[in-house]
């Protein structure tokens, strides 16, 4: 009785250890988008896009900063008085034009931030089909950014090398997509631009 349990033990689990090596592994592949970045010259477009961008961030901020504080000296010869209600009024509308011109800071890092990532995306749609063309091509189910989390790839897997090939052919028989505009990164920015006095003082009472 026990032999025959014992059979019957190991036929199905030499069944089910089959019927796994039958199933195909996923097969998951890898690619490094700064090595392709740097190959095809993309970096160096980015970078000027974003060089860019951050200059007319800049220049705004600098113009938001000499609006407020002409604003500011204006208030300050209208409340020429002493008193101490004239002189917290005053005092309120110094801390608020510095507030103003903090969140316009903010808010020009949080746009460069955004376009930066917008460029990146851009990059990664325009190389998505040629990743999952290759990716299809291989049987693969899926396709790993290369990133500090992947400590060793196997050279079979990475597919960086054969995507270059690919987007540089690509990019020889197509004009290449324009890239969105720098100046898109200061819509935000303008609207912290309080140049009206009377609001910035409003704002302050």
């Amino acid at each position: 009785m026990y032999s025959i349990l014992k059979f019957i033990l190991i036929t199905s689990l030499m069944t089910t250890l089959f019927a796994c090596s039958e199933q195909s592994p996923t097969k998951v592949l890898v690619v490094d988008l700064s090595i392709i970045a740097k190959a095809v010259g993309q970096n160096t477009m980015i970078n000027a896009k974003l060089n860019e961008a951050n200059t007319l961030l800049k220049q705004r901020l600098l113009t938001i900063k000499d609006n407020i504080e002409k604003k500011v000296a204006e208030e300050k010869v209208k409340i020429s008085g002493t008193s101490t209600n004239e002189q917290q009024e005053l005092q309120a509308l110094v801390i608020k034009a510095k507030q103003t011109m903090l969140a316009a800071q903010n808010k020009a890092k949080e746009q460069s931030k955004l376009y930066q990532e917008q460029l990146l995306q851009q990059f990664k749609d325009d190389i998505q089909p040629i990743i999952a063309s290759i990716a299809e091509q291989e049987n693969a189910s899926m396709v790993r950014l290369h990133n500090a989390s992947i400590l060793w790839v196997d050279n079979t897997i990475d597919i960086t090398d054969q995507v270059i090939v690919e987007l540089k052919k690509v990019s020889a028989q197509t004009p290449t997509q324009a890239i969105t505009p720098a100046n898109n990164a200061i819509t935000h920015v303008e609207k912290t631009d309080t140049t009206d006095k009377t609001k910035l003082v409003e704002q302050v009472k």
